[in-house]
């Protein structure tokens, strides 16, 4: 028996869970009318700026707005809040992109997007089916696919835009702090003896949708390449 089939029925044995799906959460690639929220990060002195998209229906359309708000620091005196507005556009959906028509002339914008009335994530990582995943925003596209489907597979043969990857699903370490989550890495072989390097992996947590990371060469985590953006609903009183 080969080294990759005893690690095949060991981690088979562990009992993995699935990873979360998108048909297991309300998020869906469907339109929904409503205002959700970004905020980037504050400066030490409290400023922020944040992004609010709005979807609603006029007639027979689905349109969407965008508005910027820019909050002053406590250093800018008497400075109020500044805010200017972008759209509406026409938008529909096909498959699981949002096309988002900002011009006759021009073909739309695409970006993969899950939603529900407290969440609008935009751009997502969607999942085309098992083993499948898709990521498009307005400036990068990536695609994984699994030879397998990894919750019944744990360890295969993966194609990541083109290029021959292996992949390796498994259990994150547990934490008493953070929600238990599932890693599906994807891994290449380097060096003179062909050992396995992870190049990056999809986070499955208690949120319902795929995060990518990327490991710098000192086992910590980069910046993400291909970010989600999460906008959230207002509270309702």
């Amino acid at each position: 028996m080969s080294h990759y089939q005893r690690l095949s029925i060991v981690v088979v044995i562990l009992g993995l869970s699935p990873p979360v799906h998108a048909e297991d959460s309300t998020l869906k690639s469907a339109l929904v009318a409503g205002n959700w929220t970004h905020c980037g990060p504050s400066t030490i002195l409290g400023a922020h700026s944040c992004t609010t998209v709005i979807i609603n229906r006029d007639g027979a359309n689905w349109m969407l707005s965008y508005e910027f708000a820019r909050y002053p620091g406590v250093n800018e005196g008497g400075a109020r809040p500044r805010t200017n507005h972008d759209g509406p556009f026409r938008i529909t959906v096909e498959g699981q992109e949002l096309l988002i028509w900002k011009a006759k002339d021009q073909p739309p914008t695409r970006i993969t997007f899950l939603c529900d009335e407290k969440r609008l994530i935009m751009p997502a990582i969607v999942q085309e089916g098992p083993g499948h995943w898709v990521f498009r925003s307005e400036r990068d596209y990536f695609e994984v696919r699994c030879v397998e489907d990894p919750s019944k597979v744990p360890i295969g043969h993966a194609n990541v835009s083109g290029t021959e990857l292996f992949y390796s699903f498994e259990e994150a370490p547990q934490s008493r702090f953070g929600p238990s989550a599932q890693y599906l890495r994807f891994l290449r072989r380097n060096g003179e003896k062909g050992q396995l390097a992870e190049v990056f992996r999809l986070i499955f947590d208690e949120y319902g949708f795929p995060r990518y990371e990327r490991l710098l060469g000192t086992g910590e985590p980069s910046e993400s390449k291909y970010e989600l953006c999460v906008y959230v609903a207002a509270k309702q009183p």
